[in-house]
C-alpha cells in the first residue's frame, strides 16, 4: 500500500458519520483539547503528550485545517456538556 492509498483510506473511513463519531471519541480520549502539561511531573506530561499526539497524527493524515479542528472541538465540548448535565 502506498502512502497516498493510506491517506485515502483514512479519509474514506473518517468521512462517514460513524467515522466522524469515532474520530470525535478519539479526540476526546486522546486529550487533544486539554493541556498536556502536568506541573512538576514530567512523566505524566510525556504520557499525556503521547496520547495527544495520536489525535494530532490523525488530523494530519486527514489534512484537516484549523476550522475542521475547531468544529471537532465544539462538537466535543457540546458532548461533554451534555454528559455532565444528563
Amino acid at each position: 500500500m502506498t502512502e497516498a492509498d493510506l491517506i485515502m483510506n483514512y479519509k474514506k473511513v473518517f468521512s462517514t458519520e460513524e467515522g466522524k463519531a469515532v474520530f470525535n471519541d478519539l479526540a476526546l480520549t486522546c486529550g487533544m483539547f486539554k493541556i498536556s502539561h502536568v506541573p512538576g511531573d514530567s512523566y505524566s506530561t510525556a504520557y499525556n503528550e503521547g496520547q495527544r499526539s495520536v489525535g494530532v497524527y490523525i488530523v494530519g493524515r486527514l489534512g484537516m485545517d484549523h476550522k475542521d479542528v475547531e468544529r471537532v472541538y465544539k462538537e466535543n465540548l457540546a458532548y461533554q456538556m451534555e454528559e455532565n448535565y444528563a
